[in-house]
């Protein structure tokens, strides 16, 4: 009975990678959103977003990896992927088990990304890590957050920069969030905070980032 669990396993491995597919996203490509893309990418796939400068607003709902397969959503070049304006660059309800790479989100005006659980409590939106992304330049002076986080469990931010932040905003603003881990970010001229963790947040792990004028604190 082992063995034959073992060769199942195994054989779905293997029908999960063959199938996996990568997803060009930009201009003249089948798929000119990422929002395009997301609405037919399944676990184990890549999303490739073309180099160039965004100015549309991405709105994803329920895009799901799986923890060993998970949807990597990765810019070109790093860095030379920008998201400007907009009330929020990208806004991910219920999503779970991505991983995004590369970006730069500059400009907003309401929040730079947004992430959260679609209002569903049930633990919906989990293992998801941002890496190597720039967020900078908030087009606001309130209580507008380069990050905001609403809900979710079992995350990482690492190697993000977070730069010019809103006056009355935070770098990353956290609601109800659990099992998150801050790596290595660096934060400098932000408004009221680098990182906010309240609403019910716990186990929260911020190790090794670095903070140039947090604002009136740094966390």
């Amino acid at each position: 009975m082992k063995t034959k669990l073992q060769l199942l396993a195994i054989f779905l491995f293997l029908v999960i990678n063959v199938f996996a597919k990568t997803i060009i996203v930009g201009s003249g490509q089948q798929y000119e959103s990422l929002q395009q893309a997301a609405a037919i990418a399944q676990p184990d796939d890549k999303i490739m977003i073309l180099n160039g400068i965004y100015t549309q607003r991405e709105d994803i709902s329920n895009l799901n990896g799986e923890a060993e397969a998970p949807i990597i959503i990765y810019a070109e070049e790093e860095g030379k992927v920008i998201y400007r304006g907009q009330s929020e660059a990208w806004h991910l309800s219920s999503c779970t088990n991505l991983f995004i790479y590369g970006f730069v989100f500059e400009e907003q005006t309401g929040n730079g990304v947004n992430i959260d659980d679609g209002g569903n409590y049930d633990n919906s939106t989990f293992n998801i890590t941002l890496k190597n992304c720039i967020f900078r330049d908030m087009n606001a002076g309130g209580n507008n957050d380069l990050l905001k986080l609403s809900g979710l469990s079992g995350f990482t931010i690492e190697h993000c920069t977070f730069l010019n932040g809103a006056d009355g905003g935070s770098g990353i603003d956290m609601v109800g969030c659990h099992q998150g881990k801050f790596i290595k970010n660096k934060f400098e001229n932000m408004g009221s905070n680098c990182i906010q963790v309240k609403g019910g947040s716990q186990y929260i792990t911020i190790t090794q980032n670095t903070f140039i004028d947090g604002g009136n604190r740094s966390l």
